[in-house]
């Protein structure tokens, strides 16, 4: 009986060695999981202007005829242009 008084202190003793560890493992792997979250964000993104870009190119000569379709482009990739700044902005790249 007396050596089960004096083990008592030990669980907690281990648990407050053990617990930062373990708190601090798990913040590590949200975090990992967030940066992987964000660089997926900022590569779609630059997917996305590429691909806006490859297909809003005309020929110089039909610019003036697609003027109202270029403009709706532009206004598309100026959208495209600012959620990769937000993206990298919110990854802290």
């Amino acid at each position: 009986m007396n050596r089960c008084r004096r083990d008592g202190g030990q669980a907690t003793v281990e648990l407050a060695l053990g617990l930062p560890l373990v708190c601090l493992l798990a913040a590590g792997v949200l975090q990992v999981g967030l940066v992987a979250r964000h660089q997926l964000a900022v590569q779609e993104a630059a997917r996305r202007g590429a691909r806006a870009a490859a297909v809003a190119a005309a020929p110089a000569l039909s610019a003036v005829r697609d003027e109202p379709a270029r403009a709706s482009q532009e206004r598309e990739l100026l959208a495209l242009a600012a959620e990769i700044r937000d993206a990298a902005s919110q990854s802290g790249m």
